[in-house]
């Protein structure tokens, strides 16, 4: 997975479990993977900066 207009920081300050976790990553990770098109007509990630 990689992140070309963002970074994520998840720390684990043990308030949630193992499966909280877990997917709250998996639901970051559907985000990078997510396309659109532009005004263009090309598809872009979803998350590409301005």
């Amino acid at each position: 997975m990689t992140a070309p207009a963002a970074v994520v920081i998840k720390a684990d300050n043990c308030y949630e479990t193992a499966e909280e976790l877990a997917d709250k990553l998996e639901k970051y990770a559907r985000l990078f993977r997510r396309k659109m098109k532009d005004t263009g007509g090309i598809v872009q990630p979803f998350t590409r900066g301005p």
